[in-house]
């Protein structure tokens, strides 16, 4: 589980560290699409999740 842990922070690290480095014009597009498509994204996540069966 510490292993787990330790790769989510490291994936949180580098996207934090790419989206600095963007234009402002390009963090805006990317959150104008984030505002559209995240609700669909997570919606199937979490009917993706409902289908697994937990050990």
């Amino acid at each position: 589980m510490f292993f787990a842990r330790r790769i989510v922070i490291g994936l949180l690290l580098a996207a934090f560290r790419m989206w600095r480095r963007l234009p402002p014009e390009e963090r805006r597009r990317v959150v104008e699409t984030m505002r559209r498509h995240g609700p669909r994204v997570a919606s199937s996540l979490k009917q993706r999740a409902r289908g697994r069966s937990t050990p």
